[in-house]
């Protein structure tokens, strides 16, 4: 067989793509295993920083990081830390999506997890993914400590945020709290330090149309979901509330340019529910189950407004 065949046959026809192509190829995997392919030559070695330069999308899974087959998962975690921090230090090209999706604890949070949110909303994001889990804290002192940054609750680049899961949420109360152009936020089972700011960080977004509220059960847990949603110009709204028994004592929707309603709930102890938004409503979905602590007539009292 001809030599120059051979030679030709065994080579790397990927290699040989534009890195337009080959950022695409990058960016489809596993952020570990993007990086991974920089030891493969020296074609590869500088793709993985132009990929994270010119995809504007960073994403950190902390999965990528644990198997099941590691006998010490906080090696794991602590590689994980090791990684973003050396990934976000790489460059300071502008960044328009960030997603973190990862375990936290008070001792990390603050040290590692912070300035990785700091470092995306100074590099301008616009949208925000944050799914990192923190263990329940009962102490005010410890959730101090796991404030989001002050520049979170300023940013006028924003316009999609999502939190979750078991995230607690707290404000300095020398902070101008205002996201100017959110237009949607989604919660998954968001706790507040303060119970009254979960009704007034809705209200600090001005411009927001879409609102997602999943809140589920988690024992020992004090906050129990909005007890308000009053917003001028929101549109669409989607509440699932999961819980064995809610203990909320009322409901109020005060969003008159509503078009769409989602809402799942469990009554228990109502006092009464309220709502604003019959003149612009065009589609609902009502899912209510009836507690036992509710009497039938109650529950019909309950929605005369609506």
């Amino acid at each position: 067989m001809n030599a120059k065949k051979i030679a030709s046959c065994s080579g790397d026809a990927i290699s040989s793509l534009p890195d337009e192509i080959l950022d695409l190829i990058l960016s489809l995997l596993p952020i570990r295993l993007a990086a991974s392919t920089s030891i493969l030559s020296k074609i590869w070695k500088n793709l993985f920083p132009l990929m994270i330069a010119s995809q504007h999308h960073v994403k950190f899974y902390e999965s990528d990081f644990l198997y099941p087959n590691e006998a010490n998962k906080s090696n794991g975690q602590q590689n994980f830390r090791a990684f973003v921090d050396s990934t976000l230090s790489r460059n300071r090209n502008p960044i328009k999506k960030f997603t973190l999706k990862c375990q936290d604890d008070v001792d990390h949070f603050k040290a590692h997890t912070n300035q990785w949110i700091k470092n995306a909303l100074e590099r301008g994001v616009s949208d925000l993914n944050l799914r990192f889990t923190m263990p329940l804290i009962n102490k005010l002192e410890k959730l101090r400590k796991c404030l989001l940054p002050d520049i979170f609750f300023t940013s006028k680049t924003l316009v999609k945020l999502t939190l979750g899961t078991g995230i607690c949420v707290g404000c300095n109360p020398n902070i101008d709290f205002c996201l100017p152009v959110l237009k949607s936020l989604f919660l998954y089972t968001v706790w507040f330090v303060e119970i009254d700011f979960s009704d007034f960080v809705i209200r600090q977004c001005p411009v927001l149309e879409e609102l997602y509220i999943q809140h589920s059960y988690i024992k020992h847990q004090w906050w129990e979901g909005h007890n308000l949603i009053c917003h001028p110009n929101v549109k669409r709204i989607k509440i699932h509330y999961d819980y064995p028994i809610s203990k909320r004592k009322k409901m109020a929707f005060n969003t008159p340019n509503l078009v769409y309603l989602d809402y799942f709930d469990r009554l228990s102890n109502v006092e009464y529910y309220w709502a604003n938004f019959m003149d612009s409503l065009v589609e609902a979905r009502l899912d209510l189950v009836l507690q036992y602590e509710c009497r039938p007539y109650e529950y019909e009292n309950h929605f005369l407004d609506l």
